[in-house]
């Protein structure tokens, strides 16, 4: 508290260590003659009176034999000791800096006029009551009449604020000329002082701090202010100046007893309207959640003397928070009121709908009948023969629609519907679906483990790969050679066959054989690598007994007729070129007609599929299914066929 008086009396000094001053006296001049002196009694110091003198030329002047100090101030001065009353006397003495009328009138401010030119030096003397001096004489700095002091600068960053029941001002002071400071601030609302002024603050405060609240105010109107510093010696700076628009802070108050009471399917609101004149109206809110966000349920606002609202577009099952806010005239809304919260009891919640699958390699589709009234669904599924059920979907979807991804082939799932309500509330689950993907995984390839071709015929045994269930059948390819993939020889073999015979080789004659499996939704396995044989000579067959006539001519005898076994060879399916089948001697073709008879199957079902030309022929075998044996019976057109 000492400090602040210190800081108000620039350049008084101050007793080390015990916050103290030993007073000082501060003078100013005009220029025209007028100087201006005022000063503060060094602490423990109560005089009753004063003398006021003057030094000029080498000579000291009594300017005023005693001036007086009111004995309500100088009846305390057996008090000064308390800190109390000390720091109480620092605040007076503040006030006195800053109202030059009062300081007057309490005995420690002079005004001179008239004052000849010329610097000089005035001193204060305490008196006691005899009339002695009770201590050393406070001496002020040089002044010269005839030179001014400069006077307090203008405020600066002059701010007006609204707030509630006023207005707050803000200003910072002016950069300090040499002469003590302005302490004290003129504040002048539409021309007139304002109550208080000249308002104390002292020499410096933070920017941030109001410096003045105007209480008076009208409120809702336009208001001009204008701030100016006085220092000391009861001087005013320039003025500053600013307006403002002072808006009536309450009339945003929110209304009270803001309440929601559900009235069948609609939320009933009901609340206090306000007693602010200025307040123009409210606009109601609503979220689903009591921290928002919240929308405007009346973005056109409502009456100041509105005091109940219907929403009648209220959900059921659906908790909604209410809250209110009000508006001043020019609309601008204040805070929002506490939240109100209902919530219109749903009905029962439907039976999910029956659901539809589009089933794709990986993926199933699911689809169903919207529902109105729900918040959404749940999808659940399971492995078929499962007990437990996996959701598939969090949080719940409100399209009718669900993409199950990622599925496995040949996979079996089951799948229902459960719908949820806007209250959470969870219907039973529906009726399950179940769905196949369709098997798209081969099985593994069989391997031949051994192979023969004795007797004319090649003998094979196999075996399929695990799982045995998948291979349902097995395809038998050959070959004639290591890097011919062949072709299917027969027909397929079931998938508990091991071993296979295939009697439709030739003796002397090398095959390469390779096998597929097949699983039951078709799909063929790799080839197994090839694995070839060389066919050993069969058992020759006994020839048909002849038959035998008598002829007479050219000689008479006997003639015996007996059958020729075909010559036999093999032609690929899709050749090309001269026909020429393998195993049959050169010549056989010969510029005739050949007759080709193709046997096909394990039957030996002899099956005609055409004649071709003979050497030059360059039709292909398209019309073979397999690789077949052909039986070639050569003929010229004009004998007859062996």
């Amino acid at each position: 508290m000492l400090l602040l008086l210190t800081c108000l009396c620039s350049g008084l000094p101050v007793a080390r260590g015990e916050g103290q001053h030993a007073g000082a006296l501060m003078t100013a001049s005009d220029g025209a003659g007028g100087i201006r002196l005022i000063w503060v009694a060094p602490d423990g110091l109560a005089p009753l009176a004063w003398r006021l003198e003057e030094e000029s030329a080498g000579r000291t002047r009594v300017i005023e034999d005693r001036i007086p100090v009111p004995a309500d101030t100088a009846g305390n001065r057996d008090a000064a000791q308390g800190e109390l009353l000390r720091a109480g006397r620092v605040l007076a003495t503040a006030r006195l800096l800053g109202d030059w009328t009062l300081a007057q009138a309490q005995g420690v401010a002079r005004e001179l006029h008239d004052v000849p030119g010329g610097e000089r030096r005035y001193r204060v003397v305490p008196l006691g009551a005899d009339g002695a001096a009770l201590g050393a004489a406070m001496r002020g700095r040089v002044v010269d009449s005839r030179k001014a002091d400069p006077l307090p600068p203008p405020v600066q960053g002059l701010k007006i604020q609204a707030v509630r029941g006023g207005a707050e001002l803000y200003w910072q002071p002016g950069q300090a000329p040499r002469v003590p400071p302005g302490v004290a601030w003129l504040v002048e609302r539409d021309g007139t002082a304002v109550p208080g002024s000249p308002v104390l603050l002292g020499e410096r405060w933070p920017a941030a701090r109001r410096a003045y609240l105007d209480t008076g105010v009208v409120l809702e109107t336009e208001v001009h202010y204008r701030v100016a510093a006085v220092d000391v010696f009861g001087r005013a700076g320039p003025w500053s100046e600013a307006s403002a628009f002072i808006a009536d802070i309450a009339a945003r108050d929110p209304p009270r007893n803001l309440a929601a009471v559900v009235a069948g399917n609609d939320i009933r609101l009901r609340w206090a309207a306000s007693a602010n004149t200025f307040t123009s109206g409210y606009v109601l809110e609503r979220s689903v959640l009591r921290g928002g966000p919240y929308e405007a349920l009346t973005p056109r606002g409502l009456e100041r003397t509105t005091t109940e609202f219907v929403d009648e577009s209220a959900t059921a099952g659906t908790w909604y928070f209410y809250r209110l806010r009000a508006m001043d005239p020019r609309g601008v809304l204040g805070e929002p009121s506490l939240p109100a919260a209902a919530r219109v009891l749903p009905p029962d919640l439907p039976r999910p709908p029956a659901l539809r699958a589009e089933v794709g390699t990986s993926q199933v589709t699911l689809r169903w009948e919207p529902l109105p009234g729900v918040a959404g669904y749940y999808l659940q599924r399971r492995p078929a023969g499962a007990a437990q059920w996996q959701l598939l979907n969090d949080p719940i979807t409100a399209e009718p629609r669900y993409d199950d991804t990622g599925l496995p082939a040949g996979g079996r799932f089951e799948y229902r519907l459960v719908v949820v309500g806007y209250d959470s509330r969870e219907s039973e689950p529906g009726a399950a679906l179940s769905v196949v993907l369709p098997d798209t995984q081969p099985p593994a390839a069989p391997r031949i483990v051994a192979i023969e071709g004795s007797g004319g015929r090649a003998r094979l045994r196999f075996m399929p790969a695990e799982p045995l269930a998948e291979s349902a059948r097995f395809l038998v390819l050959r070959g004639g050679a290591a890097d011919d993939p062949g072709v299917v020889i027969g027909d397929p073999l079931p998938g508990t066959a091991r071993e296979w015979t295939d009697d439709w080789v030739l003796a002397g004659e090398s095959y390469w054989y390779r096998l597929v499996a097949l699983d039951a939704a078709g799909n063929r396995s790799a080839l197994s690598p090839a694995v070839s044989v060389r066919i050993g000579a069969g058992a020759v067959p006994a020839p048909a007994p002849p038959q035998a006539r008598m002829v007479n001519e050219p000689i008479a005898g006997i003639e015996l007729r007996f059958a020729r076994r075909p010559l036999v060879g093999t032609v690929a399916r899709g050749q090309r070129g001269p026909l020429r089948p393998a195993g049959l001697p050169a010549g056989v073709s010969g510029t005739g007609w050949l007759r080709g008879v193709a046997l096909g199957g394990r039957e030996r079902q002899p099956t005609l599929t055409g004649c071709w030309p003979g050497a030059q022929a360059s039709d292909d075998f398209t019309a073979v299914p397999r690789e077949a044996l052909l039986a070639v019976v050569p003929t010229d057109g004009s004998s007859t066929a062996m």
